[in-house]
Formats: C-alpha cells, structure tokens, sequence
C-alpha cells in the first residue's frame, strides 16, 4: 500500500514537473520574437528573409489545425523550427535549445514532420516549382539571362547538389557519394534570379550528374522544343544543342576563353 502511494506521488510529481516546463517554454518562446532580429541575424539563423518567411507560413497555414490550447504551439512556432533545422543541419536538440523555440527534441522532430510534408504537398509544389512551358514565361527568363549576364538563348541553370542523409539500411551503396558520404544526388535547375523551376530528389549520392539529366523529362523536353535556347551545365554534363558547358583549357584571351568564363 505505501508502494501504491509513493508511486502516485511520484507520478504526480512527473506530471506537474512537465506542466511547469512547458509553461516556462512557452514563456520563453513568447518573450523571444526571432522577427525582431537584424535582417542578416534572421538570414544567417533561418536562411530566408523575413518577408519570404512570412508568405510561406501564410501559405502552410491552411495546411496546419489552429491552436486549441494555450499550450499549443503556433503556425509560426512550427515553421521557424523547421527552417532552423534546414538551415543549420543541427540536431533536433540544439534547434529546440535555441530561445525563440524552446522546446522539447520530441516537439521539434514533430514540427520538422509537419512542415515537411506540408511544404512538399502537390498544392505547395505545383505553386513553387513550375516548369515555363508558356513561351512567354520562356522569354522572359532568356531576357533576364541576357540583361545580366550576357549571354543569350540561356533557358536556365543546371546542377546536381548532394543532400546528406541518414545511412539507408537497404541499398547503401546507391547514396554513398564520391565526397565520402550518405547522399541524395538532387538534381536543380533554375532560373537568372536563382529561382528553382524543376527538382529531382529520386537519385541516390552515388549516381551522377549527367546520368540523371539523360532520364529527366526536362531533356526530353527540350530536344523536341524547336526553339534556339539551351541550358547551362558544367563539365560533367555531354555538350548539346540544347546544353552548353565550359570549354576544358580554353586558351587565355580567345572567344573561347571569354564563354568559358561567362559561362561558369
């Protein structure tokens, strides 16, 4: 019987510790408005700017129940944690330390959820990410490409970047890369402004550049486009009409060299 009564004490006292923590976090959180930082402090901890933070949780909004409870976190809590994650590689834990979150690693893993699949929805993606299949849309992007670079006929930029993930515990050696880790191969394309127009994450860090561009419905595309534009690509991509990439030891001071130095 006294064992009975310790062990509701105990559970009792559990049960009260978490209610104060969560009231002092959440007191913490409300005391720190991470959009009071400097422009340059919020770019370096979030990696976008605060205008752009704050249309993208107005997009995820609809996506996301209201609070019910006082307790509960808020749209804005949810997607700053997850974009500090983004940006920084950190551990759940250390992003959950940071004052303006202050919570626990099991909240943070399921903001980083939330977020995830909210921004990767069909209606988030289909907003972002879209392919200029109008030839207006395509003319404007050469127009941009031209006034600032130079360089004319230029639809895009093309690159694979790798993404580090977990060791996969089936097919390893498809993502473990050349840089000696677990990788995704992402494959991006976009435009002058650094804006993304097509993404594809379906490739392990072991498959190259180029093997990946020879599957991808953008090559297709643009073999059947009839129209004079191309993409740029590095080295380690097959030169093409429809793909311009550096000249390898391009002599100095000849129109070779000049492309080649525009181009990367």
């Amino acid at each position: 019987m006294d064992d009975l009564l310790a062990f509701e004490f105990l559970e009792m006292d559990y049960a009260i510790s978490n209610t104060n923590r969560r009231r002092k976090r959440k007191r913490i959180r409300d005391e720190c408005d991470p959009f009071s930082l400097e422009d340059s402090e919020f770019r370096r901890r979030y990696r976008l700017s605060k205008d752009l933070t704050e249309s993208l949780i107005e997009d995820l909004g609809s996506m996301f129940n209201e609070p019910r409870k006082l307790s509960d976190l808020s749209i804005t809590d949810k997607v700053l944690t997850a974009l500090s994650f983004y940006a920084t590689g950190s551990y759940q834990r250390p992003t959950g330390d940071i004052a303006a979150h202050s919570m626990a690693q099991q909240t943070v893993s399921k903001c980083i959820a939330q977020v995830t699949t909210a921004m990767n929805s069909l209606a988030m993606r289909q907003k972002h990410i879209v392919f200029p299949h109008d030839l207006q849309d395509r003319n404007l992007i050469r127009a941009e490409f031209y006034e600032k670079f130079g360089m004319p006929g230029v639809l895009g930029c093309v690159d694979g970047t790798h993404v580090a993930i977990v060791r996969p515990s089936q097919h390893e050696e498809r993502y473990f890369c050349r840089k000696h880790y677990h990788s995704l191969n992402v494959q991006l394309i976009c435009d002058a402004n650094m804006y993304i127009y097509s993404v594809d994450a379906s490739y392990g860090g072991a498959t190259h550049d180029s093997f990946i561009w020879n599957q991808h419905p953008v090559k297709q595309y643009l073999e059947n486009l009839n129209e004079n534009t191309w993409l740029l690509g590095d080295s380690g991509y097959s030169l093409r009409k429809f793909m311009m990439t550096p000249v390898v030891n391009a002599m100095p001071n000849t129109p070779e060299a000049y492309y080649t130095e525009k181009q990367v």
